[in-house]
């Protein structure tokens, strides 16, 4: 299950959207002993700036696009670009089936819709 703070940011380069992946059994109960590797794949005007797990022993990167769950969760943080448009994220993990997620990029104050001003 994919579990954004936003699904709408602003399109001027710095807006973050935090994305909780949570490993849920049928029931809606979280798997605390069932960590898998989740792999990221972002499409769109946008970016991953950071995976994290809350895991401090762990030695995975932070900025990478795969993250492995601790106890049954993991954070993926997508930044806007400052092109409005959509960014569709997709965690998968082994034997699950993927999980998809759209986050909508809107223009800044000041920002045509078409992308930043040239002024």
């Amino acid at each position: 299950m994919l579990l954004p703070d936003r699904t709408t940011i602003t399109a001027e380069g710095q807006d973050l959207s935090h994305i909780e992946v949570r490993l849920e059994d049928a029931q809606g109960v979280l798997g605390p002993d069932a960590d898998r590797l989740i792999r990221f794949e972002l499409e769109g005007t946008g970016t991953i700036l950071g995976v994290d797990n809350g895991d401090l022993r762990s030695s995975e990167p932070y900025q990478a696009n795969q993250r492995t769950t601790y106890w049954g969760r993991c954070l993926a943080i997508i930044q806007a670009a400052r092109e409005p448009g959509e960014i569709r994220l997709t965690a998968a993990a082994a034997d699950l089936p993927p999980a998809q997620l759209l986050i909508r990029t809107t223009p800044s104050p000041g920002q045509s819709p078409s992308g930043p001003s040239s002024a």
